[in-house]
């Protein structure tokens, strides 16, 4: 979490200097170029299969996951504070176990529930305190 801090305020200066179309395109191509190496390192069976729920998949990673996730990440991030930007990612496995739920029909459990209401909570109450000034 201290890395991520770090990220999202220095993401927050960078967007003050380029726009968040350029930013994301270049987020998404340092990453897959850092990514290369490790994932030369991990594959162990080059063999593709074709498919077209692979494709699909592949689509879905690649335009949703990606491009869309990273863009609306990066222009919310351009237009509000960092701190509030902050909690939308405390609220990523929220909406995980919520699309889990709607889309592969998992099944919640006690443990999910709680952890969905104290994260829910604790962005609530950082919401509602008083800003300080500084």
């Amino acid at each position: 979490m201290i890395v991520v801090s770090f990220w999202v305020q220095l993401s927050k200066k960078i967007l003050t200097k380029m726009s968040s179309n350029y930013y994301t395109a270049l987020t998404i191509q340092l990453g897959t170029l850092f990514a290369l190496p490790i994932m030369l390192f991990l594959v162990r069976n080059w063999e593709i299969h074709y498919s077209f729920e692979g494709i699909l998949a592949l689509l879905y990673l690649v335009v949703g996951c990606s491009i869309g996730a990273g863009w609306f990440w990066n222009k919310g991030l351009e237009r509000s504070e960092v701190s509030k930007s902050g909690l939308f990612l405390a609220l990523e496995p929220v909406f995980g176990i919520i699309l889990a739920v709607l889309i592969l029909g998992e099944k919640l459990n006690f443990l999910s529930i709680i952890g969905i209401i104290l994260v829910i909570s604790s962005a609530a109450i950082c919401m509602l305190l008083p800003k300080q000034e500084s």
